[in-house]
Formats: C-alpha cells, structure tokens, sequence
C-alpha cells in the first residue's frame, strides 16, 4: 500500500527539473532580496538609468542628455515606472533593483538550456546553479544596472544559434538588436554570429536571402531606438560609441598639456602599454571571477575541450572571444571594474559542467551533493565579503542634510549621494539638465550646487573662492586621520 502510494506521487524526470529550477529559482531571489539595501538609494550608473526612466513618465518624451547610449535597461523599466508613479523615490529605486534580481535569477532558464546543449540534465542544473549563485553575479543583480538584462540576452544569444533552423537566425538577430541597446558593445556579436551562420548555412542563395532577412529583422529592432537617440543627441548611441571610443582614446593620451602627455610613457609606445594593461588586467579579473565556484572545474573542462574536438563548442568559445573585446578595451583603459567580464560567466558554467561531465558516474550520483555545496559555497564567500551598509546609510542621511541646509559643497567622502538625496527631497520633480557645459547636458543640483576646486593654492583661498561661488554657506567635510 505505501510503496503505491510513492509511486503515485513519484514525478516523472521532466517535472523534477522543473521543480528543482523553480526551487534554486526562489532560494536565489530570496538571497537576492536579503542582501539588497533598500533603504540606500541609486547611485552612479545606477540612478542614470533611474532618471532616464523617470523623464520619460513624467514628460513624455525622449530625454536629451542623461543618457547617451545603453538606454535599453531605463526602457525596460518606464513600463513598470508607470504603474508606481504614484509612489516615492525610494519605492522607484526598490523596484529598479527587484527588477535586476528577477531578471538574474530567470536567465537560469537560457543557461540550462545552454548547458544542456553539452552535458546531461543533471548537470545542466549544476551548471545554471553556478550562474545564479555566482557571488558577483548576485551582488550585481542587487544594483539596479544594465548587467542583469544584458547577460540574460546575451545568453538567450547563445541558445538560439546551435539550432540548425535558418528562420530561428531571425530571433537570434532580433536579440543581437536588443543586446546592442541595451549596451553597445552587443553590437560586436553581428560579426561571430554571421561568421557562424555560414559556417552552418554555407553561402548558397536561399542561405544569403535568409541571413539578410536576419539582418533587416536586426535593423527594424535598433531602427527606431537610433533615430530617438539621434534626435535627443546627436549621436545614434552604437556605432558613434563603437568605433570611435579606441580612436579617441589614443588622440586624447597624444594631446600635450604644460608641454607634457596626458599619458606618459618613456617609449612613447603606448599600444604597447595599453596592450599590456589590456591583457595584464583581462587576466587578474578573469581570476577573480573564478573564484570560489570556477576556480575548481574550469581545469577539467579546458582539459576536456583540448583533448576531444566539438564543432559547438568551438561556436561557444568564438563567441566568447567577442564578448572579452569589450573588457580587452576598458581594461586597457585602466577601468578596474570585474562586472565587464559577467557576460563570459554563462561560457564558463557550460565550460564548468562540460569539464564535470568527464568525471562521469561520479558527479552523475553525487549531484545533489554538488549542488548543495556551491549554494553553500556562495552563501558564505558572500556573507564574508559583502560589505557593512551601516556607513552608507549614514552618508546617504548627511547628504539629505546637506541638501536642506547649505547652498553649495565641496567634494567629500560620501559626496556621491547627492543627487539621490535631493531627489527624495524634491520628489515628484525630477532634477533639472544642465546644458551649459556640453551639447549633451546631465542632471545637475540645484539645492546644493557642488563648489569647483579651480585654482585655489590653499584652502584659505577655497573657502573664499567658494563663499563668491555659492553665498555664505558652507559644508566642508574631510577624512579625519585615525589616532
């Protein structure tokens, strides 16, 4: 009779999945919502993207200035600000940063699929495990940034293109365009994506009319996003970002300032140095990345992938080389950020699980109890290095004071809440645009206007410069020295 009755409740293999992924899909969203600052608003990037969204439901027009490219994400969230509008900034913020946590947590779906293209459905979900309890990844998610919704197309990018289906080429194209506005740099992914369509398609005429078919679905997506952008500022936010963004870096370090370099270098070879940057930097994030849940299985799998040759995989790490480019450029650039490599993480959870794969009958049994261990493994390397809130919280409430009582501030530790806490205090207004400085513009203060250091030799002359600049209120603020 018992044995009957387990048999009747026993699921079949399909629903186990799908109750396993809806599990580690609500265990990772509650990780997400319990590591997330609510009461700490938006900053940086961050509160761009809020405030590009916010423009738009309060004035009903595409704005100039706030943000000139990678405007997909504050997109995306215009529609769910619409619904909240009634709200408060901080009830705004909050929804911004639960949004990038359910995007992380559902690109689980792309990835298993992905990791199912190479190994078997149990380890597929160890490898979308991987993603989704990945600690940066995590962290990320909780920002309310691009990353989250740029990852997840990003790899539904990756799904699509092992499919031998020409029209399924049509969805692929339709993605490289939402990537490409979400960020520009998704542009980069036309070139290993119809690289690969030829490689699978050969170059005959109904593949050609196929792949143009793909390219025009490509150009109706970015189409109307380029000619808003073009119209606000001047700039289409893809190619003018794309092809320039090398050419004016190196014209910049060759400028001369005081008979001197903006960069120097005894060699004068600054290819050179920024290649060296380039590789040196790509290489230390990269390592920092796989560390703690990689670090253990990308071993096997490069093993793996050196020792038996695999046309998909060989798909899989063309692409990858595309998505490094980016992280190459800014690395080069001496941008010390580790999120410019998170769009690779995808690569290397199927690298991960492929490379476990070889263990064969081993992680097959003990899957379970591998995946019980990176979700511990995660958890505790997060609980370790996520830092203390306390002091942030503190600045955010000095900077709401700073905001209602002075009329000017210099830059301080903690000057970077600003904006935010004036636009808790001025809500439902949105900050004005300052287009005095450059054709673009950005959102500028008006309570507490910030106080240029200019010329002043001491701070003597700064406060007095300062008093001229802003009326005799005055917030001054340094590090103290620690006895």
């Amino acid at each position: 009779m018992t044995n009957q009755l387990i048999s009747k409740i026993k699921f079949s293999p399909r629903k186990e999945g799908v109750l396993i992924i809806s599990a580690l899909v609500a265990m990772a969203l509650l990780i997400r919502i319990g590591f997330t600052s609510y009461d700490i608003p938006l900053l940086l990037d961050a509160l761009d993207y809020y405030l590009f969204a916010y423009h738009i439901i309060t004035e009903w027009n595409f704005p100039k200035g706030i943000l000139p490219t990678n405007d997909g994400w504050s997109l995306l969230l215009t529609f769910f600000f619409m619904f909240f509008r009634d709200t408060d900034f901080m009830t705004l913020n909050a929804l911004q940063k639960t949004l990038g946590s359910i995007i992380s947590v559902i690109t689980i779906i792309p990835v298993f699929y992905l990791c199912r293209q190479f190994v078997s459905k149990k380890l597929a979900i160890i490898g979308s495990s991987l993603f989704i309890f990945d600690p940066r990844i995590l962290q990320n998610s909780t920002l309310g940034i691009t990353e989250p919704l740029y990852i997840f197309l990003s790899s539904l990018i990756l799904v699509t293109i092992f499919k031998n289906d020409t029209k399924l080429f049509y969805i692929t194209f339709m993605l490289v365009g939402l990537c490409s506005i979400v960020r520009y740099e998704g542009l980069i992914m036309l070139v290993p994506i119809s690289i690969i369509y030829f490689i699978k398609f050969g170059k005959s005429k109904n593949s050609i009319k196929n792949f143009s078919i793909a390219l025009l679905v490509f150009l109706i997506v970015v189409s109307p996003i380029v000619f808003l952008r073009t119209s606000a500022n001047g700039m289409d936010g893809l190619t003018s970002h794309l092809f320039t963004g090398v050419q004016d870096y190196f014209s910049l370090i060759d400028e001369k300032v005081d008979g001197g370099s903006y960069y120097e270098d005894s060699s004068n070879n600054h290819i050179m140095t920024f290649g060296s940057n380039s590789i040196f930097n790509t290489l230390k994030y990269f390592a920092w990345i796989s560390i703690p849940l990689f670090v253990c299985f990308l071993p096997f799998g490069i093993y793996k992938i050196i020792k038996h040759k695999n046309k998909e995989m060989n798909y899989l790490l063309l692409l990858s080389v595309f998505i490094i480019i980016p992280a190459l450029y800014a690395y080069g650039r001496e941008f010390q950020d580790p999120r410019y490599l998170f769009a690779l993480i995808p690569v290397l959870c199927v690298i991960s699980v492929y490379g476990i794969d070889k263990i064969g009958g081993f992680a097959r049994k003990f899957w379970i109890i591998l995946l019980i261990i990176i979700i511990l493994t995660s958890f505790i390397f997060l609980f370790y290095t996520h830092d203390d809130q306390t002091l942030r919280k503190e600045k955010y409430l000095v900077s709401k004071i700073v905001i209602n009582t002075a009329t000017g501030v210099n830059y301080y530790d903690g000057s970077t809440f600003l904006k935010s806490a004036e636009l808790e205090v001025i809500w439902p207004k949105p900050l004005p645009i300052d287009v005095s400085e450059d054709e673009i513009g950005k959102p500028t203060l008006t309570l507490a206007n910030k106080i240029p250091y200019g010329n002043a030799q001491n701070i003597e002359e700064y406060i007095l410069n300062s008093r001229r600049f802003s009326g005799s209120d005055f917030f001054y603020a340094r590090r103290l020295p620690v006895s």
